[in-house]
């Protein structure tokens, strides 16, 4: 640059510091004023040679130097990711987008009878849906596939299957619910706690032809369960009493009266025994508290 322009462009850019009150300070000392790099203060003070450029990975513009026109990226990240897989962010994630979309409808057996599309990858052994890694996540498949074909799922929302079955994730089965709903479909669909299946008066008969013949293959055949079912509801270990901070059974506690009154064991001696405190045997023996309702 010849002497009189030099001249000239110092002298313009000590006048537009002096406008904008930075006159006498470095160029540091100005960026650390405003958090700026010293970079972007010679180029604001018209110091720089630079050269306006678009980042080739996430398509923002940048300033580089001109002595470097090379620079594909607007930091370290960005020159990195570029060089490591030559494309753009956008074209990176629609690429991973169809990869995983991909692997995952390798996965879909064709649709059957009831143009159900069943998942054929993992499913939890406790739920029975489809699980996936999605973006670094663990989703259940249906609720994956409803969020990327029909759209996002508002908070507290489940997804409920039109033809009950878990594994199916075809969009036009899907839709969306309140927990109440669920709860209520799986009552409709007879998926509920089968643990209260009998009524209080099933279980007096149960209990009632139990102690009269003990017949559980009778039993089970009649009710339609197994005989272990059978055989908890007898001991009360299924259905609890109405006392459930009982130590005995009410048979356990008619064995325990007979030896008590038949003058060969004690108070202490029963409760040994039976690995109960004294003060709880007095209670089985008296009928008070927990077990005064027993005969």
């Amino acid at each position: 640059m010849p002497r009189k322009n030099k001249e000239r462009f110092q002298n313009k850019r000590l006048a537009k510091m002096k406008q904008m009150g930075l006159d006498g300070l470095n160029r540091a000392e100005i960026g650390r004023r405003f958090g700026v790099s010293r970079e972007l203060v010679r180029l604001i003070l018209g110091n720089c040679k630079q050269v306006r450029k678009l980042c080739l990975w996430c398509d923002q513009w940048f300033v580089a130097p001109k002595a470097h026109p090379n620079i594909p990226g607007c930091s370290t990240s960005c020159s990195y990711m570029w060089r490591k897989y030559g494309m753009s962010q956008i074209e990176f994630n629609r690429t991973s987008l169809n990869v995983a979309l991909n692997r995952i409808t390798t996965k879909i057996a064709p649709p059957n009878a009831d143009g159900c599309w069943e998942w054929r990858g993992y499913c939890n052994t406790v739920t029975g849906y489809g699980v996936t890694v999605w973006q670094g996540k663990y989703w259940s498949l249906h609720r994956l596939i409803y969020t990327l074909t029909i759209g996002e799922i508002p908070q507290k929302l489940c997804i409920l299957h039109h033809c009950d079955n878990r594994k199916c994730v075809n969009p036009q089965h899907l839709y969306i619910g309140t927990q109440a709903d669920n709860m209520r479909d799986r009552e409709i669909r007879d998926r509920g706690n089968r643990s209260h299946r009998f009524s209080p008066s099933d279980i007096a008969d149960i209990r009632k032809v139990y102690q009269s013949n003990k017949d559980l293959p009778e039993l089970s055949s009649r009710y339609g369960v197994g005989a272990d079912t059978i055989l908890a509801l007898v001991m009360k270990k299924t259905y609890q009493s109405r006392y459930p901070g009982r130590l005995l059974t009410d048979l356990m506690v008619k064995r325990v009266r007979d030896l008590y009154s038949g003058g060969n064991h004690t108070r202490k001696s029963l409760a040994i025994m039976y690995r109960v405190s004294i003060c709880t045997m007095g209670h089985i023996l008296h009928g008070r508290n927990a077990y005064q309702d027993i005969p």
